[in-house]
């Protein structure tokens, strides 16, 4: 297609009968819209969309030539630019007057220009098989995002690593080379955003990418002691965290947190494992509360070792960062509330 002498490369044209307007639901803001006539005689007329009505004729359209397949083609009518497409993807527009804000101006160094995602997910028996599915199918399914599924054993290099910028280690440790766990760690390096959740934490500690401790969360019986054989089911039940919703609270101003107006965000735990406290004060935007108990069977023990710890490490290292949930964000893929935290962390790793 061509509007003058620019060529409009990715117009797409639709040949259509009078009918279609009225059956797409579409209106009319300028001129009108193809009528019998046009189809009868075989008329060389068209309607344009709004955005080529403005970019390539100034808001006037109307009356004016179009060439399509090599044929001039007379405008007779724009279309009224709906948002419909907007509204269904969630999307909100919002109008500005001016470029000054109560805290970052528009403009500022401060703002930082989001990259498309590229995920790749390590898979594989070493892996958590039920949260690596849930990851997939939360980006694929209800984000119409395809990651690519990497056998954990295969041999990762520099080149094949490249044209990712977002990889998922999901509740596992990927058994990789030598040569492979540093093609991994010098993507990261490099400027990749690396995710990890539940037992993947080990890699990213072991790596030296983040060092992490974790509290003994073991039982230890008495062995001097005899116990019930009836009482033994409740004694394990007390010692494993197997499905309890916890009450944790939300540091608002991290990019992880983008989109929440709440300070407290509950968080499904199916384990065992519970960070120590790092350091730096900086990088724990979500950690639980001083009684964090919400739902689920959780013995005193427990929640005495969970009070105040961190649930998600979020840190630079080198040009690039790393996030690390203690636990399943996606669970079943009905966990909506973490799930936004998770796809916060694949869309804006690199704000932190």
């Amino acid at each position: 297609a061509k509007a003058g002498t620019e060529s409009l490369s990715y117009t797409t044209v639709t040949g259509v009968g009078e009918d279609y307007f009225q059956m797409k639901g579409y209106a009319v803001s300028q001129g009108r819209g193809l009528q019998y006539l046009d189809i009868r005689d075989r008329a060389h007329a068209c309607v344009v969309g709004e955005y080529i009505n403005r970019t390539y004729y100034g808001g006037s359209a109307v009356g004016q030539t179009i060439r399509l397949g090599g044929q001039n083609y007379e405008i007779v009518g724009v279309m009224r630019q709906e948002g419909d497409e907007l509204e269904e993807a969630g999307v909100d527009i919002y109008s500005v007057r001016t470029g000054l804000m109560d805290d970052v101006d528009l403009g500022s160094p401060a703002y930082q220009p989001l990259v498309l995602p590229e995920v790749a997910i390590l898979v594989g028996r070493s892996m958590g098989i039920p949260d690596s599915g849930e990851a997939w199918f939360l980006l694929d399914r209800r984000f119409q995002m395809r990651p690519t599924l990497i056998e954990a054993t295969t041999t990762l290099t520099p080149k094949k690593l490249q044209r990712y910028n977002v990889i998922i280690l999901a509740n596992g440790v990927p058994a990789l080379t030598k040569s492979s766990e540093k093609a991994l760690k010098d993507w990261v390096a490099a400027g990749g955003t690396l995710i990890a959740s539940g037992k993947a934490y080990k890699w990213v500690d072991e790596a030296g990418i983040l060092p992490i401790e974790v509290k003994d969360a073991s039982h230890k019986e008495d062995s001097t002691a005899y116990r019930a054989f009836a009482e033994k089911k409740e004694a394990d039940a007390g010692n494993d965290i197997d499905g309890v919703f916890l009450n944790a609270r939300l540091d608002i101003s991290h990019p992880l947190a983008w989109g929440y107006d709440q300070p407290e965000l509950a968080v499904l735990k199916k384990n065992n494992i519970i960070f120590e406290k790092n350091a730096d004060p900086y990088v724990s935007p979500l950690h639980y509360t001083d009684k964090p108990h919400l739902s689920g069977f959780l013995s005193a023990k427990n929640e005495g070792l969970l009070e105040g710890t961190p649930a998600v490490f979020a840190k630079k290292y080198k040009s690039g960062s790393v996030v690390v949930f203690a636990d399943d964000m996606n669970f079943r893929s009905y966990c909506f509330g973490t799930s936004k935290m998770f796809m916060n962390a694949i869309f804006f790793g690199k704000c932190f």
